[in-house]
């Protein structure tokens, strides 16, 4: 798993572990390398094919080395290539909710959102247009946007 050169096939090590209890061990490991090579598997065939709940599961995670700008695509493409018929019903009911929409960049969101603003209730995309004088400068992933946690904190949580 640490030495595997093609890492969009993590994804299926993920669905193995999840199905086997045999897996279960090795699912912290398998989810800690998804989250680090996350820009490459987002992008990739082996994601599109994966089913919904492994989707969302992949896109929930909270250390993604990915921007929202790219996660919000992966999404949008997994849907597009599930049900273009259902694709904003797809988007909406299972993925919008974790885009973690206060860390996009304006760059992102002009680039990557607004051209695919058809997945988002139209109220909904409107809002965030209303705040993009308030968005962020620049890119960053997932991981690198979440707050750092002080020392006390670290020592309360794993304390006696």
């Amino acid at each position: 798993i640490k030495t595997m050169s093609y890492k969009p096939f993590l994804l299926q090590h993920f669905q193995l572990a999840k199905t086997y209890s045999i897996g279960k061990d090795l699912q912290p490991l398998i989810e800690n390398r998804i989250q680090k090579y996350a820009k490459d598997i987002i992008i990739s065939e082996v994601f599109l094919l994966l089913d919904l709940e492994d989707a969302v599961d992949i896109v929930r995670f909270d250390d993604l080395r990915a921007s929202e700008g790219e996660i919000y695509e992966a999404s949008y493409n997994w849907c597009k290539q599930h049900g273009e018929d259902e694709l904003k019903s797809l988007f909406q009911e299972n993925f919008q909710s974790f885009i973690k929409w206060d860390n996009i960049s304006t760059e992102e969101f002009e680039k990557k959102v607004v051209p695919k603003q058809t997945v988002l209730k139209t109220d909904f995309f409107l809002s965030l247009e209303s705040t993009k004088s308030d968005m962020r400068e620049d890119t960053h992933s997932r991981l690198h946007m979440k707050p750092i946690k002080s020392f006390s904190q670290v020592i309360t949580k794993e304390g006696p």
